[in-house]
């Protein structure tokens, strides 16, 4: 049943390709519409999850180092690439709102699809709720480097917020650094039985051919993301919706989809631990090493390259949402239990949430 349903997944995502020749042809008539922008929209998702099954590949064919620096370079390198651009398209409130909606459709989107058909198949479910709250106090860290400069810029109007981003970015990336070096090296015992899991998920490649493909998706994915972003401004006046809902309920979904079929993958052979790892680790490095590194790349890049600053202040609704998900998180994860009833509750909270930034803008 499994190896069918797989199957059905790879011939989507392989069917999902042929908008990556759709998208070249728009942009070379001439096309920067809503065409262009839904072919290249549909095109990430392909290489998004051929960039994710190769980084596995990889990481599981290395070192303990090797893996844990792979697993931080391309985890999310199509949200890197999306972000870029459209920060070098001085398009700073629609990267402020992907970054929200990546964070929100990871903690209540992906994690809540996941319990919910998981908890369809399997009455009650149980994960490690040690390792699931290490995760989780990484989030909360996360969400303490956002709200800090955010607050900040309330109370003090006229305040350093710029300069405060900068060391709270340095901050967030050296406590994932270490992070990662806990999971992998002082105390990767704690998660073997995921790590084991998720390597017989990965292809039999030798290492140069993983590696072909992984740099071949990488600069599809790269190619894409400025496709996206070349047709987004046109495509967002064309679909009559606002940048932050395109960002957040889009884009942030799109960026995650192939870490969501990873996770639901796992709920579904009754391996929620991987599944609820995969949401909160995958919203982890986002918020404590992509936004960070954006952060940084939009301080040291010259402004023909980047013509605007990218700064962790978000507006109060932003944060609230982003409080809401890891609150509720914390809260399903402390007793190492869960059923389909709370991925209901999980995917409710979202579309509420998805529901109010439609009349936001």
């Amino acid at each position: 049943m499994f190896s069918a349903e797989n199957k059905t997944l790879e011939q989507i995502f392989k069917a999902l390709l042929v908008f990556m020749p759709i998208s070249w042809i728009l942009f070379i008539i001439g096309d920067r519409g809503i065409l262009l922008f839904i072919a290249s929209l549909l095109s990430i998702i392909p290489t998004s999850k051929l960039i994710s099954d190769m980084t596995a590949t990889i990481a599981k064919n290395s070192s303990s180092l090797r893996g844990a620096f792979i697993n931080a370079a391309f985890g999310n390198v199509t949200e890197v690439f999306i972000a870029f651009f459209a920060l070098a398209a001085g398009l700073v409130e629609v990267v402020k709102a992907a970054i929200i909606g990546s964070l929100l459709a990871n903690l209540l989107l992906l994690l809540g699809l996941s319990l919910l058909l998981g908890g369809l198949k399997y009455k009650e479910q149980r994960f490690n709720s040690n390792t699931v709250g290490i995760a989780s106090t990484m989030l909360i860290i996360a969400f303490a480097g956002f709200t800090v400069p955010s607050l900040f810029s309330v109370f003090f109007e006229e305040g350093p917020t710029t300069q405060i981003s900068i060391m709270v970015s340095g901050v967030l990336i050296v406590a994932y650094l270490l992070g990662v070096v806990f999971t992998f090296f002082t105390h990767k015992h704690y998660f073997e039985p995921m790590r084991a899991y998720s390597e017989t998920k990965t292809q039999n490649w030798n290492k140069g051919q993983t590696i072909a493909v992984l740099a071949i998706a990488t600069t599809a994915a790269a190619f894409q993301a400025n496709l996206l972003v070349e047709s987004l401004s046109i495509a967002i006046g064309t679909l009559g919706l606002g940048q932050i809902f395109v960002g957040i309920v889009i884009i942030g979904v799109v960026g995650n989809v192939a870490e969501m079929t990873t996770a639901i993958s796992a709920a579904l052979r009754n391996n929620v631990n991987l599944a609820i790892n995969v949401a909160i680790g995958s919203t982890t490095q986002v918020a404590m090493f992509v936004v960070p590194l954006l952060v940084f790349l939009s301080v040291v890049l010259p402004r023909s390259i980047v013509p605007v600053q990218l700064d962790l202040v978000f507006n109060l609704f932003q944060i609230i949402s982003v409080l809401f998900a890891v609150m509720i998180v914390n809260y399903l994860s402390s007793d190492g239990r869960c059923n389909w009833l709370e991925g209901v509750q999980l995917v409710s909270v979202y579309l509420i949430i998805a529901v109010a930034f439609f009349f936001v803008g």
